[in-house]
């Protein structure tokens, strides 16, 4: 998972490891916060979600946490690794 996939060196990453990873035989999910994928070349083929998430903990109010189609996500897929890139 990673927050998006806009340029930059983890976002590339990310694409890089998964695609190799399929290259293998394994099965990948690439789970994004934010519909944002500067990588169409890259991501071609790859199995992407776009899954809306927040987490914001707060010194002066109350933390604001919504996960809950992450956690859906996460447990329907069922995996045995799971990898958070930034």
């Amino acid at each position: 998972m990673i927050a998006s996939l806009r340029r930059g060196g983890a976002e590339r990453l990310v694409l890089d490891i998964s695609s190799q990873l399929v290259k293998l035989g394994h099965e990948v999910t690439i789970i994004i916060f934010r519909p944002e994928n500067e990588y169409p070349e890259l991501s071609e083929g790859l199995n992407i979600e776009v899954i809306p998430s927040l987490v914001n903990y707060s010194l002066t109010g109350p933390d604001i946490v919504n996960t809950k189609e992450f956690d859906n996500l996460v447990r329907s897929i069922n995996p045995s690794i799971i990898h958070s890139h930034l």
